[in-house]
């Protein structure tokens, strides 16, 4: 004969592995809004959250919120346009290099008294940031700083 274990039982016995990994995840997810928030001039966003949280929008909607054309790479292929889910206008440009090889261009508005405070210039180290036209403007991707500062120099207006 089996003994079967009560209901109440089995909701306290040890987390099974898949939520444990689920828990770790939301846990970070939120170690990063807490670094973000507690310092604005830091990354525009944590990489992660990207994928995950941000919703893919047109280039129309992109361009209401920066109030300009967003930016990216001239001739390479965008895969997708989000937006951040906070209040703050970032959207995010994901263009591929190649068929592995995808970059992120960060972009928000920029108000006329950040561009005199170069320490709003600040990037974290994983990115490189300038000003194009009325935007600031940051980029990452798996490529060392000297190329990314390369393509950086390089991103215009999209079409």
């Amino acid at each position: 004969m089996v003994a079967l274990t009560p209901r109440v039982q089995l909701r306290n016995d040890a987390p099974r592995p898949a939520a444990v990994a689920r828990q770790r995840e939301a846990d970070s997810l939120v170690a990063n809004e807490a670094v973000i928030a507690s310092d604005t001039r830091s990354a525009l966003v944590p990489r992660g959250l990207v994928a995950t949280e941000w919703p893919v929008i047109s280039r129309g909607v992109a361009a209401s919120l920066l109030g300009a054309r967003p930016v990216g790479l001239p001739g390479l292929a965008t895969r997708k346009i989000r937006r951040s889910p906070g209040a703050d206008g970032t959207i995010v440009v994901e263009q591929a290099l190649d068929s592995s090889t995808v970059i992120q261009i960060f972009q928000r508005p920029a108000d006329v008294s950040a561009r005199a405070d170069t320490r709003l210039m600040e990037a974290p180290a994983d990115r490189l940031a300038r000003f194009v036209g009325r935007l600031r403007v940051e980029i990452a991707g798996p490529l060392s700083p000297d190329s990314l500062n390369r393509l950086l120099e390089q991103v215009e207006a999209l079409p």
